[in-house]
């Protein structure tokens, strides 16, 4: 993503408050954003945050890729996918996807994905 559409919604936000009179106000930093000052700090201090937002994915993505390498990373394993075979025969059974969910521990959307998937 661009960092610029990062900060949009913040000024929109602010752009909402100033059309109807008012004004974002915080008052541990002495920070308004009716003033030139106040709209150069929230500026920064969103630029910064999103730095710090992009530097954590990269460092997250750049361990992932060093235990994917040692093999250490496999990802979630598939819980209702696996469970497939059971969901169906449970379903063919008569119980009710709540009752199959509650037995399997997966979600009742996934009981109604796979329940009547075709292998």
């Amino acid at each position: 993503h661009q960092p610029i559409y990062a900060t949009k919604p913040l000024w929109k936000h602010i752009q909402l408050l100033e059309d109807k009179g008012a004004a974002l106000q915080v008052l541990d930093m002495s920070l308004e954003t009716k003033t030139a000052n106040g709209r150069l700090q929230v500026s920064l201090l969103a630029s910064i945050a999103l730095w710090e937002l992009e530097m954590m994915l990269e460092r997250q993505r750049v361990s992932i890729a060093k235990a994917k390498a040692e093999g250490k990373y496999k990802g979630r394993s598939a819980t209702a996918r696996a469970k497939a075979a059971k969901i169906q025969q449970m379903a063919k059974d008569g119980l009710k996807p709540s009752q199959i969910a509650s037995a399997l521990g997966i979600g009742v959307a996934s009981v109604y994905r796979y329940r009547d998937a075709v292998k």
